[in-house]
């Protein structure tokens, strides 16, 4: 309860600050030099910090948003980056059909060999008496 037996409510208040290149960020409470004399100390429950982006949607941290988009490379990145893409997908998919063929116990195909004449195949590798 208050001093004038009121319950207490919430108080809000906002404030908008600037950081400065230390990064550091103090929060204190308490009665400011021009509180009055009767005031109450408050005491912080909650406490909510946002940092809000600038217009080119950049918390603008050790690089704006500005200096990254005048040092972006230019020139064949729009030839190079599907070409990139390209490449990853075809080794992509031949290493999926490579481990399919393996999976299925594929085994290579060979000839078979020429110089063997019909009636050695007919009978196995048996030769012919003479």
């Amino acid at each position: 309860m208050a001093a004038n037996y009121v319950l207490a409510s919430p108080f809000y208040a906002d404030f908008v600050v600037d950081g400065d290149d230390s990064g550091v960020l103090r929060v204190s409470v308490g009665p400011s030099n021009m509180s009055e004399a009767y005031a109450i100390d408050g005491v912080l429950n909650g406490i909510e910090i946002m940092k809000l982006n600038n217009s080119m949607g950049s918390l603008d941290g050790d690089y704006c948003a500005g200096w990254v988009l005048r040092n972006w490379p230019s020139g064949h990145v729009g030839f190079v980056v599907p070409l990139v893409a390209a490449a990853c997908l075809l080794l992509s998919m031949s290493l999926v059909m490579r481990r399919k063929m393996n999976a299925e116990g594929f085994v290579a195909w060979s000839r078979l060999p020429m110089d063997v004449s019909e009636a050695n195949a007919k009978h196995g590798n048996a030769q012919p008496s003479i």
